[in-house]
């Protein structure tokens, strides 16, 4: 990985130390989190440009992670979901439940959300209890936008899906999407998808 000063195009690091390809990354603050096909995660000081932990559980490919001051969630080609010590890189809790690889996550101080291959998503508590099984999409789920108790998701079956968390029911189906959607974003008006393939077309599908 390299790191760059966006004013000047200056190389600031050059971060080496995974034996495969990256898969994902997740900034906060000073903390960089990478996650590779080398089933590790690796925690950077972005200042410094050094290592500071290397984690080692997942069996397969890290997939997917996200970071705060406190805490790592990471998801891989294992099925797991693994939360982590952001400051001491301790492993804290597994999420075992889906079948196949984790694509997405997302999380508030209530729920963990995760996305998978197996065409279901799961919202855990901090516990380790999965909550809900959320069930209507057929193919890989990739991405997920959590909202307090609303939850918006896509994938592979081109549509947009919105549920409430909290009682994990089918709020609505919002668009059928002509693509599959890779990335999803909204706020408390919209719903943007953007899709993998030409022509490429980004919707934004007011809602709320």
């Amino acid at each position: 990985m390299f790191m760059w000063d966006i004013s000047t195009g200056q190389l600031l690091h050059s971060l080496e130390g995974h034996s495969d390809g990256i898969k994902c990354m997740a900034i906060d603050q000073d903390v960089l989190v990478s996650g590779s096909w080398d089933k590790t995660l690796r925690i950077w000081s972005i200042k410094s440009g050094i290592c500071k932990k290397v984690l080692r559980l997942h069996t397969e490919g890290v997939y997917c992670c996200l970071v705060d001051c406190q805490q790592i969630i990471s998801g891989g080609g294992d099925g797991y979901v693994m939360v982590w010590d952001t400051a001491t890189g301790e492993h804290k809790l597994t999420l075992s439940g889906h079948k196949e690889e984790i694509y997405c996550l997302q999380y508030n101080d209530q729920y963990i959300v995760s996305g998978s291959a197996d065409s279901t998503i799961r919202v855990w508590n901090y516990s380790g209890c999965c909550l809900h099984v959320l069930q209507g999409h057929i193919g890989v789920v990739r991405c997920i936008h959590l909202m307090e108790n609303h939850l918006v998701s896509a994938g592979d079956c081109k549509r947009v899906m919105v549920w409430n968390a909290k009682s994990g029911k089918l709020l609505h189906t919002v668009h059928k999407q002509q693509t599959k959607v890779y990335l999803l974003w909204a706020d408390s008006t919209r719903i943007v998808t953007i899709p993998p393939d030409p022509p490429g077309i980004i919707s934004i599908i007011n809602y709320w």
